[in-house]
């Protein structure tokens, strides 16, 4: 969302205030209330003082906005109410542009379709409302699907004014964005026909049926079924009627027409194009098109500008250089280039670049005028009317290149810039990720030749696995390669598997991955705060968060700082183009870019310093695991919480389903942590850590990931030499060990656990050790001994605190015992109480255990009618709490006891239920169910 004042971006980066002036706007000239909005702005879950901050919104967005502000958003009925007038809001004026020309289209005035359409798509921004919380998607939605149908409309237009040839480019691109949009395929397929490439429209129709068939089951519609068939045919009515071609073009008053030769001109400063240039060819081709539209004749536009950004290294300039190559006969009146050394340490000034502009316009230097002013008048006179391409090469920010544009619509402005320009009024942001796999392994083969490449395929995966797609670093390696033949390919990639040496590596010559990041650091020097940490110091520390990304309250425990001041600090990054912000909320580096960061660190922080800043880190998210914890099992002893500081902002989940989600987002952060403590060797938190995830990993399937965070526990422990420490992760091993059908192994480490818990002395900790023993003695075929220790557990929980989920758990335990020995009436006893305490207590992830081994005794004993109804309930209760591999296990054995029962349709129909779970989870029981239903026929066979 952007909003401007006399043409200028008014800057409001907050997101809260961005977010509510667009909730203002979205009912302009309404109230809203202020309830509304904190249920909007803090997506359901306001915090205490709400109004407070809102107020606090209010005011930074009415400062934001400037003059006039308090008269336009005003406090009225209990909320608020923001002034719009007619025309101001560009969802407005594209919405008007867009109904008229699809009211032309119907009428099949085609000019006026395709200027009215075009004109409305030129006013969108990419995808809206895309970072702000509390729009829903429904409106997300309604402008997304508008713009599709008046691209459609466009598109209609242009075919029937004869552009079949100039939209196949462009239709190519669409149909990759919406595999399953039918209109678009067609438009395609009709646009190749008419370009005299029948076999490559009957190739689209191809891949439009493979993709509806294969997503959906589904063939494509009888229009587009109708098309191929006309095309196949070579129906001469689908050639462009006459009247519908596009009219000639007016003869030109001089000879600049795009495909007629010019002179030679002074005017053709863009530096050589790369050779091997590879990859981005739909930015390629948009980029063309955005610059063609410039030089197009036709009525007066606006200048067309692009700013191309992103970090160093990402291709910003030669991506620039490589499409002013292709676009130059467009520009027949010169090709101007400028590099601004904005990364540098003396950017140019604007009134030094215009002067050497004007210069090279043909200006004297006698004429050129004293003050900067003077000079970008002179300098929009001179372009007016004439066909040219500007290229501002590294600019440092907005206010450095707005000096510099023409002001006519002839000419077409490329921008580059490592820091993104919001600030640039119309300008189309375009913002460079990395190279695709294929794109990477293609600029490599380009300059290290096919032969090598396919002699050590993985290998080269692997060097370009490390170089993560940044155009620079996939050079420079390459580079290195080919300028030595007796390199292979493998002794490169075992040069950068370290990361500590990687950025050393990535050097040829006097071109280097770290000498790029260094020049994009270096813009954040001016930022320094001797007050507070500074964005330099900021994106040092990050550099030592060891997971893939991380949120804004993570950085914030990192940093020592308040909530408030690092999302200022995150934004000033991500707009530095040093961090990236993939998702709402979100924030990842760069791995090269992280390496670098983390090498500053070592270089400019006190050891002690980073210390501190890896233990918040580390003990935030240890408590957040804890609060985990205690959605999953409410009232379970935190074992070593108290010994690991709490740390701000603290972070809680209104509910269970919250809690998982936010578990399952920061599962590889989490485990990444694990390690990054075990590595200190005597952390507490690398035991305690582990100990909080216990819920999470085994109700949620996450096995792998217990037993490696519980082993790195388990050193730790042993190191510490702390019988708590030991026997918990003992305990967790224990359970890791009889889920992997390691039953042996299970019943020695529960038999070591429950020694180091009788002398850590905690008769809680004591009644959890003689539990575990009794589960392990059970998995291991033991039941007689296994109910004699479950007695015990059971006996020892209610002495110590009668924890109901304890009491639960050993009933469980005891009654299935109870069950495997044939005493079925104990057992049910024990089941009807446990059932009890669950429901009492509301521990639905333990009732569903009760449930399905009531289920199973039920079946055992021959009460079929029974059995199911459990089963059922077990499944459905699994299904509501998000236990997806606990729903498996239910529905699995309902299908068991469907089939006993004699209904082989419902047994078979929940059998392929659970067997698409465990399919989802990857279980490798999967298969097992598998062999089953390919045993039993499926139902109406």
């Amino acid at each position: 969302m952007a909003v401007t004042q006399d043409g200028v971006l008014l800057p409001i980066s907050a997101p809260k205030p961005r977010a509510m002036l667009a909730l203002l706007l979205l009912h302009a000239n309404q109230v809203v209330s202020a309830a509304a909005l904190e249920e909007a702005l803090w997506e359901g879950k306001p915090p205490a003082r709400a109004t407070a901050a809102l107020h606090n919104h209010v005011r930074r967005l009415r400062r934001a906005l400037g003059e006039g502000a308090v008269d336009r958003i005003r406090q009225q009925s209990g909320g608020y109410l923001i002034d719009v007038l007619p025309g101001e809001l560009d969802t407005e004026q594209f919405a008007a542009l867009g109904a008229d020309g699809r009211a032309a289209a119907r009428a099949q005035e085609w000019a006026r379709a395709s200027e009215n359409l075009t004109a409305a798509l030129a006013l969108w921004r990419g995808e809206p409302f895309a970072d702000l919380p509390g729009i829903g998607q429904d409106v997300r939605d309604h402008l997304l699907e508008s713009r599709l149908q008046f691209l459609e409309g466009r598109i209609e237009a242009d075919l029937a004014l004869g552009r079949h040839r100039e939209v196949v480019s462009e239709l190519r691109a669409l149909v990759r964005e919406q595999p399953l949009r039918e209109v678009l395929h067609g438009q395609l397929m009709l646009a190749l026909y008419r370009a005299d490439r029948q076999a490559e429209a009957l190739d689209a129709f191809r891949f439009l049926r493979g993709t509806l068939v294969d997503e959906l089951g589904v063939e494509p519609s009888p229009p587009v079924q109708e098309l191929h068939r006309r095309i196949l045919n070579g129906d001469p009515d689908l050639a462009p009627a006459p009247a519908a071609a596009a009219p000639a073009p007016a003869p030109a008053p001089a000879p600049a027409a795009a495909t007629a030769p010019r002179a030679p001109s002074t005017l053709a400063q863009l530096p050589a194009d790369i050779g091997d240039f590879a990859g981005r060819q739909t930015i390629v081709d948009s980029l063309g098109k955005l610059l063609g539209a410039g030089a197009a004749d036709g009525p007066v536009q606006p200048v067309v500008i692009s700013a191309v950004t992103g970090i160093g290294g990402i291709g910003k300039t030669a991506l620039a250089v490589h499409v002013g190559h292709h676009v130059v006969g467009d520009f027949p009146d010169g090709q101007l280039y400028v590099n601004l050394r904005g990364t540098g340490d003396s950017p140019q000034a604007p009134a030094e670049v215009l002067a050497g502009l004007l210069r090279d316009l043909g200006e004297p230097d006698a004429a050129v005028p004293p003050d900067e002013e003077g000079r970008a008048a002179r300098f929009r006179s001179l372009t007016s009317g004439r066909r040219l391409l500007l290229v501002l090469d590294d600019a440092r920010d907005a206010a450095q290149v707005r000096p510099l544009l023409p002001g006519s619509g002839t000419c077409a402005v490329v921008v580059t810039s490592r820091r993104r320009l919001p600030g640039l009024a119309g300008a189309v942001p375009l913002h460079l990720d990395v190279l695709t796999p294929p794109e990477a392994l293609q600029l490599f083969t380009s300059v290290v030749g096919a032969e090598r490449v396919d002699a050590e395929a993985a290998a080269v995966r692997e060097v370009l696995g490390y170089c993560g797609g940044l155009p620079l670093a996939v050079r420079i390696a390459a580079s290195r390669l080919a300028s030595r033949p007796a390199w292979t390919v493998a002794a490169l990639a075992a040069r950068l598997a370290d990361e500590r040496r990687r950025l050393d590596e990535l050097q040829v010559e006097d071109v280097a991955v770290r000498v790029s990041f260094r020049m994009s650091y270096r813009s954040l020097e001016h930022l320094e705060d001797p007050g507070a940490l500074s964005p330099a110091q900021a994106f040092r520390l990050l550099g030592l968060v060891p997971g893939p990304d991380f949120t804004a309250p993570a950085a914030a425990a990192l940093f020592g700082q308040s909530l408030y001041r690092t999302e200022d600090l995150l934004e000033i990054l991500v707009d530095a183009n040093l961090l990236e912000d993939p998702a709402l909320g979100r924030y990842r580096f760069h791995d090269l870019l992280r390496a670098f960061a983390g090498e500053l660190a070592a270089d400019c922080d006190r050891e002690q310093d980073r210390e501190r800043a890896v233990s918040r880190l580390v003990n935030w998210y240890t408590h957040a695991a804890a609060a985990v914890g205690e959605q999953l099992v409410p009232g379970r002893p935190r074992w070593g919480l108290d010994a690991i500081p709490a740390v701000a902002p603290a972070l809680t989940f209104p509910g269970r389903a919250q809690a998982v989600e936010w578990c399952r987002r920061e599962q590889r952060n989490l485990a990444a942590l694990v390690r990054l403590a075990g590595a200190r060797g005597r952390d507490p938190a690398a035991w305690v850590l582990p100990a909080q995830l216990w819920e999470f990993c085994t109700q949620f399937g996450y096995w792998e990931e217990h037993r490696a965070t519980h082993r790195i526990g388990l050193t730790t422990a042993r190191n510490l030499e702390d019988p708590l420490a030991q026997s918990r992760m003992l305990t967790g091993m224990v359970h890791y060990c009889s889920h992997a059908e390691r039953f042996p192994e299970a019943v020695d480490l529960a038999r070591e656990a429950m020694d180091l818990a009788g002398q850590y002395g905690d008769p809680r900790l004591v009644a959890g050790a003689l539990s575990n023993y009794g589960v392990a003695l059970h998995f291991a075929g033991r039941p007689e001994e296994s109910v004699v220790w479950n007695e015990r557990a059971l006996a020892a929980i209610r002495a110590a605190d009668g924890a109901p989920f304890a009491v639960a758990s050993g009933l469980l335990n005891i009654g299935v015992e109870y069950q495997n020995l044939h005493r079925y009436a104990e057992a049910f006893e024990r089941f009807d109480t446990a059932l009890k305490v669950t429901r009492e207590s509301d521990l639905p992830y333990l009732e569903a255990f009760v449930l399905n081994a009531m289920g199973e005794a039920g079946r055992t004993v021959g009460d079929l009618p029974r059995a199911i109804e459990l089963f059922q309930e077990a499944a459905a209760l699994r299904a509501r709490i998000s236990d997806r591999d606990g729903q498996a296990t239910s529905l699995t054995a309902l299908g068991d006891t469907l089939h006993s029962a004699g209904q082989p349709d419902r047994a078979w129909a929940a059998w392929r239920a659970a067997q698409t779970i465990l399919d989802e989870l990857k279980s490798p029981r999967a298969e097992k169910l598998r062999a089953k239903l390919e045993a039993s026929p499926a139902p109406g066979d």
